[in-house]
């Protein structure tokens, strides 16, 4: 799936500048009542526009970080869907990713992981003027295994390495962190 180039925005969220907008809002509001003039009433009508606009043009505009942030999505739900195309679809054709695309395809072919799994704690960061990230995100739930039967709720954490080929964001290594301390396992020994 081809997408568009990312828009740059001086923030990741609305928040900061329409909080920015809202307390200038509310001293100009304080400021008119203060002073029975409507004239600071326009001020508050214009923060007030101004947030929304805000808020709608955030909407409109995606980051680099947000396209890798999806990409993460996409890949965990292919994988939880046992989708083999889908889940090598988002790795890397590279010659450096040949060991993760194997351990995809076998991993897709003996996990099932149950429809409540929960990816959360994710954290994106971008390197090498946008063209690199870094996901470190964490994977919950019950997991089943075609060797050993249901192995019940079993925490993951990852540290996923992205790089943009074609215009497309793919992962290319990856490595298996312990969900406490965050050192590198490497248990599956491909990676």
């Amino acid at each position: 799936m081809q997408h568009e180039e990312a828009l740059m925005w001086f923030t990741e969220t609305p928040w900061p500048p329409m909080g920015i907008l809202l307390f200038v809002g509310l001293i100009l509001f304080g400021i008119g009542w203060q002073t029975q003039r409507t004239s600071w009433m326009a001020g508050v009508g214009l923060c007030l526009a101004a947030a929304w606009g805000v808020w709608l043009v955030e909407g409109w505009i995606v980051t680099p970080s947000e396209v890798v942030e999806s990409r993460v999505t996409e890949l965990v739900a292919a994988f939880q869907k046992n989708d083999e195309a889908a889940t090598v679809r988002h790795l890397s054709a590279g010659l450096d990713a040949i060991p993760l695309v194997l351990l995809a395809k076998l991993a897709v072919a003996t996990v099932d992981l149950d429809e409540g799994y929960r990816l959360t704690d994710m954290q994106i960061t971008l390197h090498s003027n946008n063209t690199e990230a870094t996901s470190h995100f964490r994977v919950n739930g019950n997991i089943r295994m075609a060797t050993q039967g249901n192995l019940g709720p079993k925490p993951f954490r990852f540290m996923g390495y992205w790089r943009l080929e074609k215009g497309e964001w793919k992962l290319h290594k990856i490595d298996d962190l312990d969900p406490i301390t965050g050192e590198v396992l490497n248990r599956y020994g491909l990676l």
